[in-house]
């Protein structure tokens, strides 16, 4: 190869090197240019509150969200992620739905059985100290309580959420609070549903007709409520979903109870006392929020679809009842479109939910209690997606304010009284009184006997009665019928084996309707003139007659020994002092008693007495 064509192939390589070079050098200029402009990108993906432009290898730019737009968008979801969002609250519901046999109470909580307190049943307990109370659970920091339970509190499973109930209407204790007894002042129209409060009894006794007729004895209902609602609706978070939380703090925060209307905390409408405590969730550092929204018994969701944090939230709602007879406390058929809880024709529960106010019954007016399937239930009025549901608790029947009586006034705890003379017992009223139903409620004044002003409470230590039920105000274990219902799936033989041993044991609650008898009771009053004296031969009391007036009803001429029955009767003559005497029967006809010519009266007794 000659000189010259080797220095060309030289030259012509010298330059392909340059061009190459040259090329590299454009190349590494690009890619400069793209780092440069993928730094700036990856500042603007740590600042900018939208996107930020990269460039890939070729140089063609793409966005990326910024990690501000993806925090944004992940806050969307779900803002605290340790919070459970609905999903996995609904997720939750599903499977205590899979595990227990339906809504109801897991654990019954611990009790207390003492001399001043009564348990019901496990779990519910009354007190004989203290007015209208009746008790689930004991105090978290009880050291006491006995019963099965694992846990102290009560706890309940309602359409698969589960609810802690504590410290309700109490810093310690779940106290549910009852109504009044009734006073007679009450009327209830069972042509319309009204019930009337009067100025006072007289006037209540005096607007009484076929159909209105004054509450002398009813039966309270206990339920626990419950129902979903976003927490920014009242701006208020309660602990444990509890509206009725009666503790001044929680978790080391101070809590309010002047947050929302009372109505709200009520137990019913006749309560204007409850208010529960709560926290201004807007107030709330994020610490404090915090330990709401990490404490899953406060029940605490985001619901992404609404942007919205929710709180299942619950109260305990005591209906008073207009009388004494309930239908449909715990189940009503599939179809049904009868109430869920109703007293009498009229007089249905009325839900609550998140409302501030409500009254506890009334006409069907699209706002009570169903679960008909030909019912609309989807109104959304009571809680959040239309939830809003009841389990019942007990039923209590109640005495009343009443001077006792046991023919006119059997649920008094009353005893009579006139002002400044004396006071009176059922059987030893003045012989110049006596006494109607009205009479048992209507308050005594100099003239006239009535009932005394203070009597019958436990705070007075003084009642008419002389059985174990001696307070209006006092809630007696035997007053309660326990509506709770378990929870857990139950073994029907392990069942019936322990509610064979209940009955064997005695220890078995029930309750029963009294039979249907004819009345045959009456009262009649012979008024002594002078001494009686005791025929002891003939085991007779014989004494001349001031007055007398007997019921010809029972058997008794007033002119003549009584008239022949057809049953045997048995008779009881009750002393000016008090003492009872059993007469004696004569067999099938009542001839024990009777008149000795014009004023002279005979008695036949049972046993040997010589004073009445």
């Amino acid at each position: 190869m000659s000189t010259a064509q080797i220095l060309a192939d030289a030259v012509s390589a010298l330059n392909n090197v340059a061009t190459s070079h040259e090329q590299l050098n454009a190349t590494m200029t690009a890619q400069q240019d793209v780092v440069e402009a993928n730094f700036k990108a990856l500042q603007d993906f740590a600042t900018h509150p939208d996107t930020a432009t990269f460039k890939d290898k070729n140089g063609t730019s793409f966005p990326v969200k910024s990690l501000r737009k993806l925090a944004a968008d992940a806050e969307a979801v779900n803002p605290n992620p340790h919070v459970m969002s609905k999903a996995e609250f609904d997720a939750l519901r599903e499977l205590r739905k899979s595990q227990y046999a339906g809504s109801g109470f897991v654990e019954w909580g611990k009790h207390i059985s003492t001399p001043i307190y009564q348990h019901v049943n496990e779990g519910l307990w009354t007190w004989l100290n203290k007015s209208n109370s009746l008790t689930l659970g004991v105090a978290d920091t009880d050291l006491g309580g006995v019963g099965i339970s694992l846990s102290k509190r009560s706890s309940v499973v309602v359409d698969g959420i589960e609810l802690s109930l504590s410290k309700v209407g109490s810093s310690d204790y779940v106290m549910i609070t009852l109504p009044d007894a009734p006073r007679g002042t009450k009327t209830y129209d069972s042509a319309t549903g009204v019930v009337a409060e009067h100025a006072s009894a007289e006037v209540a006794f005096a607007s009484e007709t076929a159909t209105n007729k004054v509450i002398l004895s009813r039966k309270d209902f206990v339920f626990l409520e419950v129902w979903p609602e976003k927490i920014t609706d009242k701006d208020v978070v309660y602990p444990l979903g509890n509206v009725q939380f009666g503790a001044t703090t929680w978790q080391g925060m101070s809590l309010l109870n002047t947050l929302v209307e009372q109505g709200y905390s009520a137990f019913g409408e006749w309560d204007s006392n409850t208010k529960g405590y709560g926290s201004r969730w807007s107030s709330l550092s994020v610490a404090n929020r915090n330990k709401f929204l990490g404490n899953p018994a406060n029940n605490i969701y985001f619901d992404a679809e609404l942007g919205e944090y929710v709180q299942v939230r619950y109260r305990v709602r005591v209906v008073e009842g207009v009388g004494d007879m309930w239908s449909g406390l715990n189940l009503v058929a599939k179809g049904s479109d009868s109430g869920i809880f109703n007293v009498v024709w009229r007089s249905y529960l009325k839900l609550q939910g998140k409302l501030l106010n409500q009254t506890d019954f009334g006409e069907d007016l699209g706002d009570v209690g169903y679960i008909g399937d030909n019912r609309n239930k989807d109104r959304g009025t009571f809680g959040l997606r239309t939830r809003c549901q009841g389990i019942p608790i007990a039923l209590v029947q109640r005495l009343n304010q009443g001077a006792y009586h046991p023919e006119f006034n059997p649920f008094g705890c009353n005893k009579f009284t006139q002002t400044n003379v004396a006071n009176y017992d059922w059987y030893n009223l003045p012989q110049s009184f006596v006494p109607t139903v009205a009479d048992c409620f209507i308050p005594a004044t100099a003239s006239k006997v009535g009932k005394h002003p203070t009597f019958g409470a436990v705070a007075s230590n003084f009642t008419g009665r002389h059985d174990n039920f001696k307070f209006h105000d006092v809630i007696y274990a035997g007053q309660v019928e326990d509506l709770r219902l378990s929870a857990k799936k139950l073994n029907k033989e392990n069942l019936l084996s322990e509610q064979i041993y209940k009955g064997l044991s005695g220890s078995a609650r029930g309750k029963e309707t009294l039979p249907f008898t004819k009345s045959a009771w009456s009262i009649g009053k012979v008024k002594k003139s002078g001494t009686a004296t005791y025929n002891s031969a003939d085991k007779r009391i014989q004494f001349n007659c001031a007055d007398s007036t007997w019921p010809t009803s029972f058997g008794v001429n007033t002119t003549d020994k009584l008239v022949p029955l057809s049953k045997a009767l048995k008779t009881h003559v009750i002393g000016s002092n008090g003492n009872v005497f059993t007469i004696k029967g004569g067999g099938t006809h009542y001839d024990d008693l009777y008149r000795d010519g014009a004023n002279g009266f005979y008695l036949e007794l049972d046993e040997p007495c010589n004073r009445i």
